[in-house]
């Protein structure tokens, strides 16, 4: 198991950012995560949105797909039924062996699972056909966003697949500010929520973090991606935003 590299010794940057992400998910948080989250819409929503996109680019079997952070590795069982060659990524040392187990239980070939960090892949250019990144995106201020999808592009050689929690723009309120700043307060609301039930507010305080779908698209173009689809797969409008999944298409020109 190789740990990624990461100099930000002033703790600044992309490692301010994940590290704690690593320190969170383990022991019981990751034993439970499948569990508590498979019922609920949202989860299933995700599912039928990557089997969609899946569906849509057709990739052939043996095509290279990374999945980071690969977490439990809850879509396995897609990337086998496609034959897909995998390579997993995930900052967590307890998700990964998380991962490793299940991908052996369904007879996973062609398989690596390895500790890292996305900000910083330890992967050549154009190695993959498809990246993946989902529920990961909402954890991270856009400046490290940034630099992930940055990075997916710069792995990909055809397409990524997002996921982002994004404003909901009223009318009127596009540009103004107004939508994002109401999103962000809902999702304070929930997060002081989440602090109280489970003491963790530090994860709590990072997953609040939300976005303007305008900013989502300026990344996007300057790392060289189109959207081909998108669609909403957890929408809270009383609290004003919700969860997007992209469908993006890599600039063979880059």
């Amino acid at each position: 198991m190789r740990q990624a590299a990461n100099d930000d010794a002033d703790g600044h940057g992309p490692k301010r950012n994940l590290e704690y992400l690593g320190e969170y998910y383990a022991g019981s948080t990751v034993a439970d995560y499948d569990r508590k989250r498979e019922g609920r819409g949202s989860w299933q929503a995700e599912q039928r949105a990557l089997d969609d996109f899946l569906g849509i680019i057709a990739l052939p079997p043996g095509s290279a797909v990374l999945d980071v952070p690969v977490g439990t590795g809850r879509f396995l069982e897609t990337y086998a039924r496609l034959g897909f060659g995998v390579t997993g990524i995930d900052i967590s040392t307890d998700m990964v062996s998380t991962t490793r187990k299940r991908g052996a239980a369904i007879g996973l070939k062609d398989a690596v699972f390895e500790l890292g960090d996305a900000s910083r892949l330890r992967l050549a250019d154009k190695s993959m056909d498809l990246a993946v990144s989902v529920r990961f995106l909402n954890h991270l201020e856009l400046d490290t966003i940034r630099t992930v999808i940055a990075e997916l592009a710069r792995v990909s050689r055809h397409f990524l697949i997002l996921h982002a929690r994004v404003a909901l723009v009223q009318d009127g309120d596009f540009g103004s500010g107004t939508a994002l700043n109401a999103a962000r307060r809902g999702a304070e609301q929930l997060a002081a929520l989440a602090a109280r039930l489970f003491k963790k507010k530090k994860v709590a305080d990072r997953a609040a973090t939300i976005h303007a779908a305008a900013d989502l698209y300026g990344v996007f173009e300057r790392a060289g991606l189109r959207v081909l689809k998108d669609v909403s797969v957890n929408r809270r409008a009383h609290l004003g935003f919700e969860a997007r999944m992209y469908l993006l298409a890599v600039d063979p020109a880059r």
